[in-house]
């Protein structure tokens, strides 16, 4: 099982175990990530960012979704896809240039809210992500593909995310999914392109 998950065949392992107990991830979510992750990371390191992205959309992001200690190693895991463009980066070079050197199926966005202070805010708007507002930053992620994923607070406005959908050309499709732990609304996940019918077909 180990050298599995070494080589980064973590749908083997995935497999594996669920042949054993079908219910070892659903109470275990923290280890799927895990395992997820190494995927992930030997799919960046290899290049394969359109399957590292795949990853990070179909398993990291809900998981970390619906447990908040996921988020911080979530960023931290994402940004190993820049690696590759360090030197384009150290020179300075802007995003929206970095980003026409991407190729990938679906973006998955969770910018800094800001830290706790996000909380007293009643409308959490698109200018206060960090470190770029959320329109440029979904602009960018654009001209990567039209098929993205915001993780956002659960206080956003709205009537902004709908904008960012309906204001692209052509128009996005748009789900929106509310995410709760233990009851209590956490973020809000936003799904556009592909990934909004993907979204309803889970």
């Amino acid at each position: 099982m180990k050298e599995l998950v070494s080589k980064g065949m973590a749908a083997e392992v995935v497999a594996e175990v669920n042949s054993v107990d079908p219910d070892f991830f659903v109470q275990n979510g923290v280890v799927l990530f895990q395992i997820k992750q190494i995927e992930f990371l030997k799919l960046a390191s290899s290049g394969v960012h359109s399957g590292a992205l795949r990853v990070a959309s179909t398993y990291l992001g809900h998981l970390a979704a619906s447990n908040p200690t996921l988020l911080k190693p979530l960023k931290e895991t994402l940004v190993t896809l820049l690696r590759s463009n360090e030197d384009a980066l150290a020179n300075s070079t802007p995003l929206t240039i970095l980003a026409t050197s991407f190729q990938a199926d679906v973006v998955f966005l969770s910018s800094p809210w800001g830290g706790p202070s996000y909380e007293n805010v009643k409308k959490f708007t698109l200018d206060l992500l960090k470190p770029k507002d959320g329109y440029s930053i979904f602009q960018i992620a654009r001209k990567i593909t039209p098929n993205i994923i915001m993780f956002l607070p659960h206080n956003v406005d709205l009537c902004q995310v709908k904008e960012l959908a309906w204001l692209s050309y052509p128009p996005l499709p748009l789900e929106i999914e509310a995410n709760y732990v233990q009851n209590n609304l956490k973020g809000i996940t936003a799904y556009f392109g592909n990934t909004a019918r993907a979204s309803r077909l889970r």
